[in-house]
């Protein structure tokens, strides 16, 4: 079995990324020589001035990696260092994530959903779910999209709460709808603490409109606040 590892990259000029290249391979040729992994990195290099085109660089490396005859391959982010027991092998039936405990988040899963860092694919699984979507340029969201192109696909089971009886519904259009919350004391202490707040949105697409798993349309890489203190 050969892994083919696709790294998306583009240096900006300031040398930064270029650092992270050149230690990352090294690093993996030490750490997956240690777990016998016979390997290749591929790397998807833009070169042009426009946004980075993170889907793209990703979708091309795959493609030179399985051409070269690649038997399963992962998606490695350029400034993350693999140690301990992360295990680069074959992701059997399903997509494997293998990024879960990072540095930079106390060594702790940033959401459930979080679906970037490193993910392994058999070549079927990666194009039964057609890729990462061109369609995202500039950073992020291209890999959430590949999240729910999983979970569609019967590969990730989303987890259900069949105990909670009572749910609120609301339909908001992204651009005048909000939710009016008056202030009280206890809401002006909970600002000041850390916390988390999740919701669950689904998308109403018309059937002549291309879908797109995260936003669409104008929207598409807009970022809504869920609750704000002015």
């Amino acid at each position: 079995m050969k892994l083919g590892i696709c790294i998306p990259y583009r240096d900006s000029g300031d040398g930064v990324r270029f650092g992270h290249l050149d230690r990352l391979i090294p690093h993996l040729e030490e750490f997956l020589g240690k777990q016998g992994i016979d390997f290749t990195c591929y790397v998807g290099h833009q070169i042009d001035d426009g946004k980075f085109h993170r889907s793209g660089t990703k979708n091309v490396a795959y493609l030179q990696a399985k051409k070269d005859g690649c038997d399963y391959f992962a998606f490695q982010d350029v400034d993350m260092l693999p140690y301990d027991d992360c295990y680069y092998g074959h992701p059997g039936d399903t997509p494997k994530h293998i990024a879960t405990y990072l540095s930079q988040w106390g060594y702790t899963l940033r959401d459930n959903e979080y679906f970037g860092g490193v993910v392994i694919f058999t070549g079927e699984q990666f194009e039964n779910v057609n890729g990462y979507n061109t369609e995202y340029v500039g950073w992020g969201m291209e890999d959430d999209d590949l999240y729910w192109r999983c979970v569609q696909k019967g590969y990730f089971i989303q987890p259900t709460f069949d105990t909670i009886k009572q749910k609120m519904v609301l339909s908001l259009d992204g651009k005048s709808t909000h939710i009016k919350i008056p202030p009280t004391p206890q809401l002006r202490r909970l600002l000041m603490d850390s916390f988390n707040i999740q919701i669950i949105c689904k998308p109403e697409i018309p059937e002549h409109e291309p879908e797109h798993l995260i936003g669409k349309g104008n929207n598409r890489y807009l970022k809504y606040p869920i609750l704000s203190k002015i």
